[in-house]
Order: structure tokens, then C-alpha cells, then sequence
């Protein structure tokens, strides 16, 4: 959670807007990270998760960025068993959603 705030913090505007929100449906917990950010364009998304991924940009303060942080997140995600996947639209925002499967108490 903290990779994907920051980067929502990294990639929106001063003005622009972050939400965190948690849902639940009949099988998981959807937690779901949005931004009104730079967004992020079709090509990039391919390879938005991968380790050192050759998507470099800056943040919008002229931050830097490893290419490592969307991987790790997925990795954990993966681990719990969980999904992760991002909509975005080029300058109007990105929504990372990550569903994690109910535990059966």
C-alpha cells in the first residue's frame, strides 16, 4: 500500500486528488489506490510490473524512480494468493486495484 500512495503522491499534480477505498464482494477484499495523476499510456502498461522495468518517468516534483517498487507490490500480492491490476487513462489518473481472496474463518 505505502509504493502505491507514494507513487499516487509522485505522479498527481499539486491540486490533483487521491483515494484509498476498500470494498468487499461474495469472494475477496478489493482494495483500490486512484489518482487524477499523469497517468500511464497502453505501452507502458505492459510493462508497468516488471523487475527494473524500463518505465522510467519522473515524478511531477522531478522525483526519481528504481523500477523495482510495482514489481515487489505484485510479488506480495501473488504471495497472498491476491490479483493486482491497473486502468489508466494518459493525464487523467491511474486506479491500481488489488483483490485478495476472503480467508474461510
Amino acid at each position: 500500500m505505502q509504493n502505491l500512495i507514494t507513487n499516487a503522491v509522485k505522479f498527481t499534480n499539486s491540486g490533483g486528488f487521491i483515494k484509498t477505498s476498500l470494498e468487499k464482494d461474495k469472494d475477496y477484499v478489493i482494495i483500490k489506490v486512484s489518482d487524477t495523476g499523469i497517468g500511464i499510456d497502453e505501452e507502458e502498461k505492459l510493462h508497468l510490473f516488471e523487475k527494473f522495468t524500463p518505465i522510467r518517468k519522473r515524478g511531477t516534483a522531478g522525483e526519481s524512480t528504481n523500477g523495482i517498487g510495482l514489481y515487489i507490490v505484485k510479488k506480495l500480492v501473488e504471495m497472498h494468493n491476491g490479483i493486482i491490476s491497473v486502468e489508466s487513462e494518459k493525464n487523467k489518473g491511474t486506479t491500481f486495484i488489488i483483490k485478495l481472496k476472503k480467508a474461510d474463518l
